[in-house]
């Protein structure tokens, strides 16, 4: 038939037909033909969808290009967006400003749906939440209410998220609905429904997601063999490419091997979250995943500049400088460990030097060009007895590697941690650093406290709490610092005299408010590892005074009982004033940033909520307040 067609517009009217009728393959042969007698707007715009309908994103987003530069059209745009987004991660600004220029020309309901979407990739929640209301505006679909429910359940607005995907279903019953509506559900605790809920998810596809919610509600509900058999269905069909689903599932199956005391398979299980999740501490990775060549140079008072945007938003950004040549004060902060002491400013400090690890082996090519790998071993937040006898066997493993570790960070919590570290310097020939970072002793006690007050309503039932948690409370910074009375240690008293230090001479004392040291820390670990810069809330474990049931004076009542029973005693006897002045004399940093520098070419985004994401750096130095929700 094709031979019969001597003009673009007839063969521009048949590659339609075929598109329409979902034969995309045959449409892009009649379009290219059609262009190659006329290169029309209409061809190149049909092209592009057709190309996207085969998910070839590259050749659509010339097409589109193509034909907004014939002509500047709503759809076309609106395409660009899409096979932008869909392409790349790295597209995304540029996807943002394509579908804006869609609205821009017409309001289309798909063109804000597109918008919300992207946005919601980039964590920028309040604007997409913005964006899936425009578009339910113009057209109530079903994606629209399922990506608004989403929106809202990253911004805690659960009650909304429930009622916006309850609408998604009853226009189209997808897995992906009754998913989020069992996630949101989960979330008030309203578990025989979230169980429901999955279950639908569960009956119209067989997803990971879904047996691991269905997983959790069941422990939720103390059904626990129910529940172990929803996650060994999940490891059962989880995604071989997403190594990271099988991992959550195996840590799932460890708290509840631990709930029923079976320490063994709490353990082994344990073991196999580190070796299949995103999680895994030993891996080889690229640091600049393809970037190699893209460093970004910037004078001093650039950087300077950045880093007070960041400040009027509540982010600090930790610059990670590249060095060509060794530099021996630098290389000294490869190795980091974190004592990770509750309530000391933990979660701000180790947080963004874990996440920025997990979201590089997301972010690796799969890709068959070469590239050297560097042996990472990061654990972030190393708690619980079966996490320590899980990493042991990982330290194991690491004597056989034939790679030399490039960089360490971990950062023991709750558990006896210098046996370890000797095991670890052991296997890895390499001399840990140990840092932490302390405040006063009773104001500690008191944040703890009213973490614990948190799902409290009663002073009795705090009071309840505080006796069965007593011996996390009492005197937590002594116990931390000596190393006893932890999980997996085998005395319950002080190694030592409070007074000696020489145990503890080793540890660089930081205190939580001294935020230029601690940025110091976190910029010469990044650049010493060849890690991306981050971007950061400075305070990332946010307050939750406000939320607390109980009066100020039931809550002073309960602390000051506490100080009675002497939980604090230890800790003061700690001179830290002096731990703190003698870290001070002897840290060193190495003068990276000179008048003229060079910065890693990948920027990590973390928020407050723990949220994260890898762009390249020039976008983010282009116009850094762009990437801050305020």
């Amino acid at each position: 038939m094709l031979h019969e067609l001597s003009t673009a517009s007839d063969l521009c009217a048949l590659a339609a037909e075929k598109y329409n009728s979902g034969n995309y393959l045959g449409a892009i042969e009649v379009f290219r033909k059609s262009i190659a007698l006329k290169e029309d707007f209409y061809s190149y715009n049909g092209l592009g969808w057709a190309l996207l309908g085969t998910d070839q994103y590259l050749e659509a987003i010339d097409a589109f290009r193509k034909s907004i530069a014939l002509k500047e059209s709503w759809g076309s745009y609106n395409g660009l967006g899409w096979a932008l987004a869909l392409q790349s991660k790295y597209q995304y600004p540029e996807a943002i400003d394509a579908f804006h220029n869609s609205i821009a020309l017409n309001e289309g309901w798909n063109s804000y749906m597109g918008l919300g979407r992207i946005l919601a990739l980039q964590s920028k929640y309040p604007e997409a939440i913005d964006a899936f209301h425009n578009s339910i505006s113009l057209k109530e679909d079903w994606n629209s209410y399922n990506g608004l429910g989403w929106a809202l359940i990253n911004t805690h607005q659960s009650d909304e998220a429930i009622d916006n995907f309850r609408k998604s279903i009853v226009i189209k019953e997808d897995w992906n609905s009754y998913f989020g509506l069992g996630k949101a559900l989960s979330i008030q605790n309203k578990y025989p429904e979230a169980i429901d809920a999955f279950h639908n998810s569960i009956s119209l596809k067989e997803d990971w997601n879904s047996y691991n919610g269905l997983g959790w509600a069941l422990f939720n509900m103390r059904q626990n063999q129910q529940a172990i058999d929803a996650f060994k269905k999940a490891v059962l069909i989880g995604d071989a490419d997403n190594h990271n689903d099988n991992g959550l599932t195996y840590d799932a199956l460890a708290s509840i091997y631990s709930l029923k005391g079976d320490n063994e398979l709490a353990a082994r299980s344990k073991y196999l979250y580190f070796q299949n999740s995103i999680c895994k501490p030993a891996s080889l990775l690229d640091p600049y995943i393809g970037h190699h060549t893209s460093s970004v140079d910037l004078e001093k008072h650039e950087i300077i500049k950045i880093q007070s945007t960041c400040k009027e938003y509540g982010r600090d950004f930790l610059p990670s400088f590249r060095v060509e040549e060794s530099d021996y004060l630098l290389d000294a902060w490869k190795y980091l460990v974190y004592l990770h002491i509750p309530k000391c400013g933990g979660s701000s400090f180790e947080n963004p030097l874990h996440q920025v690890v997990l979201k590089l082996k997301e972010d690796q090519p799969k890709s068959l060009v070469r590239v050297e790998k560097k042996l990472f071993l990061n654990t972030g937040n190393l708690s619980g007895v079966h996490t320590l006898e899980a990493f042991k066997e990982v330290i194991a493993d690491l004597s056989g590697a034939s790679q030399k570790v490039e960089s360490i960070f971990y950062a023991p919590h709750n558990i006896a941690w210098n046996k370890l570290n000797m095991n670890l310097e052991k296997c890895a020939q390499v001399h840990l650093r140990v840092l932490t970072t302390v405040r006063d002793p009773k104001s500690r006690l008191l944040s703890h406290l009213k973490d614990v007050a948190f799902e409290c309503r009663t002073k009795e039932d705090l009071l309840k709490r505080v006796g069965e948690n007593s011996s996390a409370l009492d005197n937590c910074m002594h116990k931390y610092i000596f190393d006893y009375g932890l999980e997996g240690s085998t005395s319950s008293r002080p190694p030592c005299d409070t007074s000696d230090y020489r145990m503890i001479d080793h540890i660089d004392f930081i205190d939580i408010s001294d935020a230029s040291t601690i940025a110091k820390v976190k910029s010469s670990f990044l650049s010493a590892s060849s890690l991306p810069n981050v971007v950061q809330y400075s305070r990332l474990n946010t307050s939750i005074e406000g939320a607390l049931s109980l009066s100020e004076k039931d809550m002073e009542s309960v602390y000051q009982d506490c100080l009675s029973k002497g939980y604090t005693d230890k800790d003061e006897q700690i001179d830290f004033t002096s731990l703190k002045k003698r870290t001070l004399e002897r840290l060193n940093f190495s003068a990276l940033l000179s008048d003229s520098t060079c910065l890693h070419p990948l920027t990590l985004i973390n928020d407050e909520f723990g949220r994260y994401y890898i762009l390249p750096t020039e976008d983010f130095i282009s116009a850094p307040s762009n990437y801050f929700s305020t």
